[in-house]
């Protein structure tokens, strides 16, 4: 958010509450002569007036008028140089018209001056006070957003710890944080995450981001909200963080009796693997060897951990060829197929190949297909899916779910034969899908046809309705 946009939601937000045009009510202490809309001259008695009613106001007020004057002198230089002359007697006047037209405020430095004047007049007079005095955490929500949203989190920050609302805040706890880690402010940003925990909220998200400040802290207050609870998943959190703040061995420990339970599940493991690669390495391979009961989807998942540590730590060839071996032995399991394709594309293609010359099957030639498309190569791509389709006869859903991949890739070379299965199916979403895609590439009759046609099969689906109606009202249907 540039200053200007700043500046201008931070008048119009307060001012905003008791309505956007000009308001004139009676006030005490006020002196009758000064009309609504004359700019107020900032002076040492007037600034210190109302740093007593509201310091942080005021504080925000200073510095918009010190920003106004810059974007008046802005707007000054550009005028010169673009010979565009000074404004007209009537928009230079503050005074020319009681209500602000919304497109004058969208010009910097044109009617700032009038608005500082109201939100002083206003917050002088209590106004402000009385509307907030109901609703105080609305107030500080509001000075919260702009700090925030000017780039000033630490004054956010400054703010927030003056307030006991740590709980109620937290989402604004978290947010301050995330500047002042973006900002390179490590010690600022870890006391609001630590603010965001406040209360013994029990938020894997802020843990987290404290763990790569001090991952000390983060495992004391992960140990805090363990306190009377038996949870497994929380225990293996807690052993994670211990072996990256630097326990290891109790951190293993705890974690090795955890998987003996059974209590570690995969996404558990992906988190040992990206957070500790090394040492999940040794857990994985002990796990795979001592673990000879496990199934085959189990086993497999591990050893796509296996190579996902190895990758992590810098050894992309070692992990490719364990790949290679598990695939020779669990050549249909997905899980490794894309660990493969992740590790070396052309590695996973060239092993697809392979496999499909003397395994053909519709699986493999999806899985070469997808690893083809994922590599751009369109053209064999879709040659790929149609062998996957061919092969998959009787099998209606698998023969939809190629069908729908050949279209997106290729609707006007496939369209004969996806109308054609679509119509023998009675399959009005296929039809939709190909409506769109030739629609997105050029061919409006021929998918005007084919709404046509999903419409015929399903009479009550809005979408088919809205899409032929769009295109005889001549809108677009995409």
């Amino acid at each position: 958010m540039n200053a200007a946009h700043f500046t201008f939601g931070l008048v119009l937000g307060i001012v905003g509450a008791v309505g956007l045009g000009y308001v004139l009510m009676p006030t005490d202490g006020l002196e009758a002569s000064t009309p609504l809309g004359t700019p107020i001259e900032a002076d040492a008695a007037r600034e210190a007036e109302l740093a007593a009613i509201d310091p942080e106001l005021a504080l925000q007020l200073r510095r918009l008028r010190e920003e106004n004057e810059r974007l008046r002198a802005q707007l000054a230089a550009r005028q010169e140089v673009e010979g565009a002359g000074s404004p007209t007697e009537a928009s230079a006047d503050p005074t020319a018209t009681g209500v602000l037209e919304a497109a004058a405020l969208g010009k910097p430095g044109a009617h700032l001056d009038d608005l500082f004047a109201e939100l002083e007049l206003q917050l002088r007079s209590g106004i402000l006070a009385q509307i907030h005095s109901k609703n105080p955490n609305g107030l500080l929500s509001l000075l919260l957003d702009n700090w925030m949203s000017s780039g000033h989190p630490a004054d956010a920050l400054a703010l927030l710890r003056r307030f006991d609302v740590a709980e109620e805040f937290k989402g604004y706890s978290e947010r301050i944080g995330e500047q002042l880690f973006e900002a390179g402010n490590r010690d600022l940003a870890r006391e609001a995450f630590l603010l965001a925990l406040k209360g013994g909220n029990r938020d894997w998200d802020v843990i987290g981001k404290l763990l790569q400040l001090d991952p000390a802290e983060a495992l004391r207050q992960m140990e805090s909200m363990e306190a009377g609870e038996n949870d497994k998943s929380l225990a293996v959190q807690r052993a994670l963080l211990a072996i990256r703040s630097g326990q290891r061995e109790t951190g293993l420990a705890a974690f090795q009796a955890l998987v003996a339970e059974g209590a570690v599940d995969n996404a558990a493991w992906r988190a040992f693997v990206q957070n500790s690669p090394e040492v999940a390495e040794s857990q994985l391979r002990a796990r795979l060897e001592a673990a000879a009961s496990l199934g085959s989807d189990d086993r497999n998942f591990l050893h796509a951990q296996l190579a996902q540590s190895l990758i992590a730590q810098g050894r992309s060839s070692e992990a490719v060829d364990h790949l290679v071996a598990q695939l020779d032995a669990a050549p249909d399991d997905l899980s490794l197929i894309n660990e493969l394709g992740s590790a070396n594309r052309d590695r996973a293609i060239a092993w697809l190949r392979a496999h499909v010359s003397g395994n053909p099957s519709p699986s493999a030639y999806y899985s070469l297909a997808h690893q083809l498309e994922r590599a751009q190569q369109k053209g064999e791509a879709v040659s790929a899916y149609w062998q996957a389709f061919d092969l998959a006869t009787g099998d209606r859903r698998g023969q939809t779910n190629y069908a729908e991949r050949i279209v997106r890739l290729d609707p006007i070379g496939s369209e004969t034969r996806v109308a054609d299965f679509a119509g023998r199916s009675n399959n009005d979403e296929l039809f939709g899908d190909l409506a769109d895609a030739l629609w997105r590439a050029g061919r409006q009759s021929e998918a005007y046809r084919y709404w046509r046609r999903a419409h015929d099969l399903d009479q009550n689906d809005s979408e088919w309705i809205r899409k032929l109606a769009a295109v005889d009202e001549g809108r677009a249907p995409l």
